[in-house]
């Protein structure tokens, strides 16, 4: 059962200095009220935090994106995908390589024998460092300065 207390609560407020004031349902000022005509108020605060009616009753707000973010993100998503994928192929493909051909070439110091998923691992990591600049941050930085300009 819902706790009605917000609408019968009738009590007084008393001060240091031994003055009293009667509260009421009449004397609540919610959420997002202004004030006019005053200098100064003394207040109580009740019913406050993300359990309150007006907090519940509040619509969430959506977030607001133009059409130009939202083709950037779908851009850069495909990019780091793309770049994945060819991050696999080339560590794939040089580990294997370097399985049966890499030992001609000794001055390519390829590290020592070591388990092919390790190698892979090690390329994986080579390739993605190779192909970092295809993610462009410096894309989203221009996007968000001509948004605020």
């Amino acid at each position: 059962m819902p706790n009605n207390s917000l609408y019968t609560f009738t009590g007084n407020m008393i001060f240091p200095d031994g003055t009293e004031i009667a509260l009421s349902p009449d004397n609540i000022l919610l959420r997002g009220s202004s004030l006019r005509n005053t200098e100064w108020v003394y207040g109580i605060a009740i019913f406050t935090g993300m359990e309150s009616k007006v907090m519940k009753n509040s619509a969430k707000s959506s977030q607001k994106k133009s059409k130009m973010e939202l083709a950037t993100n779908w851009y850069i998503l495909t990019i780091i995908l793309i770049q994945t994928s060819l991050c696999i192929f080339g560590a794939l493909y040089t580990s294997i390589w370097q399985h049966f051909r890499g030992h001609i070439y000794v001055y390519l110091e390829f590290p020592p024998d070591q388990s092919v998923a390790k190698e892979t691992g090690f390329y994986f990591g080579t390739w993605f460092l190779s192909l970092m600049n295809f993610v462009s941050i410096s894309l989203l930085v221009t996007l968000e300065m001509v948004k605020f300009t």
